[in-house]
């Protein structure tokens, strides 16, 4: 499976931690080659490497972008730069972004095993790092409740005819298993294992809708249970009318709230300062203790 994937230009050490660090934790971001903003955003705010305060789990955050002819050269920059970028070697278009979350799973299994926690989320969105933080610490035991965690869809219908569209050669179920909402999700680095073991799986194809086949197909064929943020009253949102700013102040359980880019309009990461600055005050922290 590994061969499948070309790694170009990986960050070198970055995960270079004991493998007995049991409060070490990757944080992997799918980002376009092109979202430059919102990559500087991420590492300004929620994506900052280190321990916050009162906090026992070391942050390790990773970029995996896929190739683009026009970027390349400004993403190997980058790389140069922050030292967290893998560029995998697969086109950056829709129909591909399964095979880069595999990828990214790979990436992590074979190259980062000291990660025992892993928290996969896209690049548009702004998460209180500090909410995550305090339900790993509080209320996660991975060796009692190995599985997936995140906000889940049910009954969903496989698209044979559209942008979603899969064949039934790819997937002749016509309802996905439950699968998690791809803008943030929680699991072990035993999950994440188990997950790659799965791809190896030989009566399956990699189908294009990411979310599904990552967290639904092959967390299925890898017998990994899942457990809803929902459960937990945790809450996400859409940058819409109202600034997230303006969500975050009034829920305390948000735990992330997108950018306008997940509705298909323009979004500005710049403007996710604000509510950084909002989860600060809330949390009563604000300083990283290396």
């Amino acid at each position: 499976m590994l061969s499948r994937f070309t790694f170009i230009n990986p960050p070198e050490s970055i995960c270079n931690y004991p493998n007995d660090t049991e409060q070490f934790m990757i944080i992997v971001v799918l980002s376009r080659a092109i979202n430059f903003d919102y990559r500087h955003v991420i590492r300004a705010t929620w994506g900052r490497n280190g321990k916050y305060k009162k906090s026992k789990i070391h942050i390790q955050t990773v970029f995996f972008v896929g190739t683009d002819d026009h970027a390349q050269a400004a993403v190997r920059d980058e790389q140069v730069l922050f030292h967290d970028v893998v560029e995998v070697g697969i086109p950056e278009n829709y129909p591909f972004v399964a095979h880069k979350e595999l990828a990214s799973l790979l990436w992590t299994r074979y190259y980062c095993p000291s990660a025992r926690i892993v928290f996969r989320a896209d690049d548009d969105i702004l998460l209180d790092i500090f909410l995550l933080l305090e339900y790993i610490e509080q209320g996660v035991d991975f060796r009692k409740k190995d599985g997936l965690y995140g906000w889940f869809r049910f009954n969903n219908t496989v698209h044979r005819a559209d942008k979603w569209a899969v064949t039934k050669l790819e997937y002749s179920s016509t309802i996905y298993p439950p699968y998690t909402f791809g803008i943030g999700y929680l699991f072990s680095n035993v999950s994440c294992q188990r997950l790659v073991d799965a791809a190896n799986h030989p009566n399956h194809e990699i189908i294009r809708i990411g979310d599904a086949y990552i967290t639904g197909i092959l967390r299925e064929l890898a017998n990994l249970p899942y457990y809803d943020f929902d459960d937990l009253q945790y809450a996400y949102t859409f940058y819409a009318e109202i600034p997230c700013e303006e969500y975050f102040e009034n829920n305390l359980d948000l735990l992330i709230c997108m950018s306008k880019l997940h509705i298909g309009l323009r979004g500005d990461p710049y403007q996710f300062y604000d509510a950084w600055d909002v989860i600060l005050e809330r949390n009563n922290l604000s300083l990283l203790t290396i």
